[in-house]
Order: structure tokens, then sequence, then C-alpha cells
């Protein structure tokens, strides 16, 4: 549905002033996106969107980020400097036109970390950047653009997760991890179900991700559980046991192991509210 919002002029006691109150409902329509929390925005609130002293708009550095990805803390702080960096933008100058523009900006940008050296991005990559550039229009809001950004740098992530070469013992065990996230996963129930010694799939492990079996299985709940917290209404719990963690209190304490947050905090965010009292 589109976003419903009204914007109000000064109140005005003569007809002949019937333009100027036009005028006036025009200027606070052009901040309908920043404002996607609040119904009606009036005009004499516009006042504190009015910026002093226009800096330039921050860019990502693309060769930070991509190192950033290849850990799960990392890809955490990724989204916190992306999220960081769209806000700081937003904010120079909170006019719909600016923010659909450092939306774009911002997209292609993340858009390249999905290209390797001379190589395009992935067809994943290439279809979810066409649709969230679609995406930017007046009935869009900041909250729905900031979460189109981390959405294509989550595609990013996963393709160039699957486009990893393993070999077909780890291949195998990926699979079984990946079809079984919610159960025990002890690294004899994934030897026994492909059909290699515990000792060999640890060492493969180890050779070929670059990281210990449990470790791995660790980033991979977390990863689950932290798309789940921000993309569905389930309770902590629930992502807790859909993960694959008998006890909630153990779950909360690895998610703020890993992401620096726990999960309510998590999905809560940072709250990006307008103050319309001009404070």
């Amino acid at each position: 549905d589109s976003k419903r919002f009204i914007g109000v002029s000064d109140p005005f006691s003569d007809e002949s002033d019937m333009h100027e109150a036009y005028m006036q409902v025009l200027h606070t329509m052009n901040y309908s996106i920043y404002c996607s929390r609040l119904d009606f925005l009036c005009y004499e609130q516009c006042e504190q969107f009015q910026r002093k002293a226009h800096k330039p708009r921050r860019l990502l550095d693309v060769d930070h980020i991509r190192i950033l990805l290849k850990t799960l803390a990392g890809r955490v702080s990724a989204e916190e400097e992306i999220t960081a960096i769209f806000r700081d933008n937003a904010l120079l100058d909170p006019r719909n036109e600016n923010l659909i523009n450092c939306y774009r900006e911002m997209l292609t940008q993340i858009y390249a970390l999905g290209r390797e050296e001379n190589q395009p991005a992935g067809e994943s990559v290439r279809q979810c950047y066409e649709e969230l550039r679609a995406r930017a229009d007046a009935d869009a809001s900041v909250y729905q653009l900031e979460g189109n950004l981390l959405r294509l740098l989550a595609c990013v992530v996963e393709s160039k997760r699957q486009g990893q070469q393993y070999g077909m013992y780890i291949t195998m065990a990926i699979r079984y991890i990946e079809e079984n996230i919610s159960d025990k996963l002890s690294l004899n129930a994934v030897a026994d179900a492909i059909g290699i010694s515990r000792i060999y799939l640890s060492q493969l492990f180890r050779k070929e991700t670059q990281t210990t079996y449990s470790q791995y299985v660790l980033e991979r709940r977390i990863e689950m559980a932290r798309w789940l917290l921000r993309n569905t209404n389930k309770k902590v719990y629930e992502v807790s046991h859909q993960v694959g963690f008998n006890e909630v209190h153990h779950f909360s304490l690895k998610f703020k192991e890993c992401t620096g947050v726990s999960p309510n905090d998590y999905r809560r965010g940072v709250p990006y509210d307008v103050d319309t009292n001009g404070k």
C-alpha cells in the first residue's frame, strides 16, 4: 500500500493567502520519506530540516567493507557502517529527492562489492540490485530504503558464500548443516551422515574453510538468527529453537558474543525518529 502522508500549511485567515498555503504544503511534502512514522507534518516543523552548512556526502570505502565481510563480526560492523553513512547523508538534506539519490548511490556502491576484479556480479546480486533500485520512489520510507541496502548486502554475502569452491566432503557437510540447522549437529553426526571420520572432517574444515567446524556452525546459526530477527515477528525464544539452541539464555550469550548486541537490541536497531518539536 502507498504511504499516506499529509502536509499542513500555516493557518491563514484570508483566501488571498491560498497560494502561499499551497506552496507551504508542497514544501512540507518534500520531507515525506524522512517522516515515515508521522501521519502529517506541519510547515512550521520543517525548520528543523534546514541545514545551514552543506557537507559532501560520505561514500563507502568498498575495499574496507569487502574486508569486513570475511567474518561474521565484520559483517555486523559493515551493516552498522552502511547504516551510519546513509543516515549521515540523509541528515545533510532530508528532502525526498536527496534521500533517493543517496539511496541509489549507496546501492550502487554495495553492488560493487558483489563484483570481483574484472568480473561481473553474480546473477542473484544483479537481480536484487535492479529490483531494489526500482523501489526508490516517493512512497518509500527511510526505514524501507535502509532495509533495502542491508538486503542487498546480505545478497552479496550469500552469493560469495555459495560461490566458494570446496571439496566433495565439505560441500556435503555444509549442505547437511544447512538442511539440519535446528538440530544438535554434533561433529560425529555430520561425519556419520557423509561417511567419513570425525577427525578427518575436522581436519578438512580447518583446511578448506580456514575455521573450525564448531565455529562455522555457530556463525551459520547466528546468521540465520539475524535474518529471522530482522525479517520475521518470531519471539526470541522461537528464533533460538529454530537455529538449534535449546536454551534461549545460551543463545543470547552467543548472539551477543558474535554481534556485540543482544537479540532484542539487534531487532530494535538504532531508532530513526524525527523530533517534531524542533528540539
